[in-house]
């Protein structure tokens, strides 16, 4: 075996063991193969992510959520898989170009905003899923005819001012003007 080749091999024994260079890194303890990875469990999420939108622009929409599940549980601290998959359910699943039934947009929606308030609970940056939640609501509000949501356009904006006012409480930076406007827009539709 040559000197160069036990070299390259320590190097990647030491970095899956844990010895490399300090920085933020995916907290892997809630999953084996994040454990497995180690440093790299951000990259192989990244990698899922990738063959996730792939499936979804095939068509295998089955596929393209269990890929992006797999993404949350190599990197469950990490904003961005919990947003593509919450985005794939409540945005593109639930339009009505994907899906003609409003009961089952509704569900769809319903479901993308369960998986970004799941995903709260694990993340480095919660205030961003949160305000990712109140985008859903306003998305849909703006098309109140295509989504049947209890108690109406009314109650699509303040929930989406909720989900702006718990993301400042966070301190998104731009989540207090758009839980203003989705104030002044429920106020609206009430009137």
């Amino acid at each position: 075996m040559s000197r160069k080749f036990k070299v390259c091999g320590w190097i990647l024994v030491a970095l899956l063991l844990g010895f490399g260079p300090s920085g933020p890194r995916p907290d892997p303890s809630n999953s084996p193969w994040g454990r497995l990875l180690g440093p790299f469990a951000g990259l192989a999420s990244d990698v899922q992510l990738t063959r996730a939108l792939r499936a979804r622009l095939d068509g295998k929409q089955a596929l393209a959520l269990v890929r992006s599940q797999s993404a949350i549980q190599l990197n469950p601290r990490s904003v961005r898989p919990w947003r593509e998959l919450a985005s794939s359910m409540a945005m593109h699943l639930a339009s009505i170009a994907r899906e003609p039934d409003p009961q089952k947009r509704l569900l769809w929606l319903q479901a993308g905003l369960d998986v970004a308030e799941h995903g709260e609970a694990s993340v480095q940056h919660p205030e961003d899923l949160a305000f990712l939640q109140g985008l859903f609501l306003f998305a849909h509000a703006e098309r109140q005819d295509e989504t049947p949501w209890p108690g109406g356009p009314k109650a699509l904006w303040t929930e989406a001012a909720k989900c702006f006012e718990r993301a400042e409480r966070g301190g998104h930076p731009r989540a207090r003007t758009m839980a203003r406007f989705a104030r002044q827009q429920a106020q609206q539709a009430a009137d």
